[in-house]
């Protein structure tokens, strides 16, 4: 503000230097505010003709937290942006142009357009899973020749069209008016590029058709994503070389493609995002293509039925893989996938386990062998095997068999680990030494988490011994779901502890004295305030939890809440 007072105020002194006569001039020594007097110079409008400044003003007013996903009009901005932008539209002709590019830069649906040619009527209304209602609009006529002009003036500042949203957790709290039925084009039309600008594009395939009309339009696309793929496989073969990021999402009623596909992979040098779901077979039509992309580093791998690998899979390096998510219906065929693959800079893994068995002690040793013997990076951070279950849903299982601490001995070997999520809904039966190990080998864990949401066999191996290792080795945990036996309490008093834990998940952890577990807990974790446990629910309906276990917890959490208040 004071280089701009001072400029303001040599350009004074040279017009009054001058002779000349002009009511704006400024004096430094009255004026309050330098940037009122601006308005009154007849030619300060003119800064404004520098680009990049309405470029970093509208950026500025448009700018929409990530975490506030909230469309306005079928556009990419919130409602407060919207009118933002809106607004400075009305407030001078020369917002007009950087304005509209702002508001058409990203589009969730391509309604507002066709409303536009006159082209699309409101067919129905439905309601959307968070309970918003969305407009649904059918194509009334062709697209002919005399639209190209309306068509291409806002298509052409389209940047990111996402007519597809496929994020349950995540979803629009507006969503958008969306297309269906059939789109046509004049035959004599002309294959202009009416999307110069587009570089992502994702589709839900509701609109026959509409997909190949825009991928056959533009020229740029590096992002791209579809619903039911097969109709544009054609067209992604050839705009594959151009590819970064690729969402393929095969429904169980869509022809399997697989040599399409492999042949995409193949020409696709640039990818380095792939996100596939389908039913299919795993082999090396996929595999090996996969692992042969030079530039990859996130793979989402979603098998979500296919129960058994009919094909063996030849060996393959994954050179550049950071982030892989694998969700297959068989940890069989993981540990195959795993035992013919090496990941030499994998840094995150998350495993879903869809079919929500128990597999045998033998297979869960086999997988997470496989696993540590197929990653080489010793910078690997994060390991998450999970189910699909909802995490507040809790029901445990009974099995004939418990998986011990041979299966997760396999880890240890990765002494940057972070985070450990280990919660598929197994029958665990872990013991101390593990956890001791677990506490040396990983000293900067963040976070471990041992499905605590299960049925554990009572009294749990795991004691207060080893809840002291972890206290003692990982001063930055501040996430632990563990279950332990807290009938034996005895642990030394030593200086260095654990001070950030404050809350404990203990499952279906035993106890008989209330006091002498917060006396222990207390001395481990010094900053311990909330210990949660639950009432386990077989699949017959049988309670696993002993209804005076339950209050004896709920004791501890109220001597807890009388510890703090001295603290």
């Amino acid at each position: 503000m004071t280089v701009l007072f001072r400029i303001l105020n040599r350009i004074r002194m040279r017009l009054t230097a001058s002779g000349t006569q002009c009511r704006a001039s400024i004096d430094a020594k009255t004026s309050s505010s330098p940037l009122s007097s601006l308005s009154l110079l007849p030619w300060m409008h003119k800064v404004f003709l520098i680009s990049e400044l309405l470029e970093s003003i509208l950026q500025h007013v448009a700018d929409t937290p990530k975490d506030h996903v909230n469309t306005a009009y079928s556009t990419g901005l919130s409602f407060p942006a919207y009118n933002a932008v809106t607004a400075l539209t009305q407030t001078a002709r020369i917002f007009r142009q950087p304005t509209l590019k702002v508001l058409w830069h990203t589009q969730f649906s391509l309604v507002p357009l066709f409303k536009a040619l006159g082209m699309v009527r409101l067919k129905s209304t439905k309601r959307a899973r968070n309970g918003k209602e969305f407009n649904i609009y059918e194509i009334t006529r062709q697209f002919t020749l005399r639209d190209l002009d309306v068509f291409y003036k806002y298509s052409s500042m389209i940047v990111k069209l996402c007519m597809y949203h496929n994020d349950p957790k995540d979803p629009l709290e507006v969503p958008p008016p969306r297309i269906v039925g059939g789109f046509s084009v004049d035959p004599n039309l002309p294959r202009d590029c009416l999307f110069p600008k587009l570089r992502e594009f994702m589709d839900q395939n509701q609109c026959k058709n509409l997909a190949r009309f825009v991928m056959l339009t533009s020229c740029k696309i590096d992002t791209l994503g579809s619903l039911h793929p097969v109709g544009i496989m054609d067209l992604a073969i050839q705009g594959a070389p151009k590819l970064t990021s690729l969402t393929l999402d095969f429904d169980l009623t869509d022809h399997w493609c697989g040599p399409n596909l492999s042949i995409l992979l193949r020409r696709a040098p640039l990818l380095t995002e792939f996100k596939l779901t389908g039913d299919f077979d795993i082999d090396d039509c996929i595999w090996q293509p996969l692992s042969q992309l030079p530039l990859l580093n996130s793979l989402e791998f979603k098998v979500c039925h296919v129960e058994e690998c009919t094909t063996d899979i030849s060996k393959g390096t994954f050179q550049s893989l950071v982030t892989l998510e694998i969700c297959i219906f068989n940890i069989d065929i993981s540990a195959k996938l795993f035992s013919a693959s090496t990941f030499p800079h994998l840094q995150t893994l998350k495993y879903i386990d869809f079919s929500c068995d128990q597999p045998t002690h033998e297979a869960s040793v086999e997988f997470f062998s496989a696993f540590a013997q197929a990653v080489t990076c010793p910078l690997l951070h994060t390991i998450k095997v999970v189910t699909p279950i909802k995490e507040d849903v809790v029901n445990a299982v009974r099995n004939p068999w418990n998986i011990t601490s041979e299966a997760l001995r396999p880890l240890l070997k990765f002494r940057q680990l972070r985070q450990l999520k280990i919660t598929p809904r197994w029958c665990w039966d872990l013991d101390d030494d593990l956890i001791c190990d677990m506490a040396r080998a990983w000293p900067h864990l963040t976070i471990l988490r041992l499905d605590a949401l299960n049925w554990w066999p009572s009294p749990s191996r795991i004691t207060a011994r080893g809840l002291d290792a972890l206290s003692q080795s990982c001063h930055s945990l501040r996430v632990l779901d563990i279950v332990f036996d807290g009938t034996r309490l005895d642990v030394p008093v030593l200086a260095r502890r654990n001070r950030v834990l404050d809350t404990i998940n203990v499952g279906c952890s035993i106890l008989d004295s209330p006091k002498d577990v917060v006396a222990c807990l207390t001395r481990v974790f010094p900053n311990v305030r909330t210990v949660y446990s639950f009432d386990g629910i077989d699949e017959d309906g049988v309670r696993l939890f002993d209804s005076d276990m339950l209050e004896g917890w709920r004791n501890v959490q109220r001597l807890l809440d009388l510890y703090s208040q001295f603290r």
